[in-house]
């Protein structure tokens, strides 16, 4: 429908994987995922390329779930900007931060 021509996928863990996939056929206007869940056994990571108008990634560097290179290898891959912070899977400990670079991530749409 015309009133959902523009949106924004996010998502967290296995949820920014969903994104992912989604965004590589639904072109969102904006994609923000945390911790995705990229290159674990069982989940095709190869066929995630976003096409999103604007996207951010944001990991903790000790994240026990999902390994810190597999994300900096993916966002390599698909030229995706990402922001490493010194939090676990959760990024419980960061929540200040990611609430703030959400708000500007959501302001900066469209420019």
């Amino acid at each position: 429908p015309a009133d959902c021509a523009q949106f924004v996928l996010v998502g967290s863990s296995m949820g920014a994987y969903v994104a992912a996939a989604v965004s590589a056929h639904e072109a969102p206007q904006g994609l923000f995922l945390l911790a995705p869940a990229v290159y674990l056994p069982g989940y095709p990571t190869e066929s995630l390329a976003p096409r999103a108008g604007q996207s951010l990634v944001i990991h903790g560097w000790g994240d026990e779930t999902v390994p810190v290179d597999n994300v900096i290898r993916w966002c390599r891959e698909q030229r995706l900007p990402l922001l490493l912070l010194d939090g676990d899977h959760r990024l419980m400990t960061v929540l200040d931060t990611l609430c703030e670079r959400f708000g500007h991530f959501l302001d900066g749409l469209g420019d």
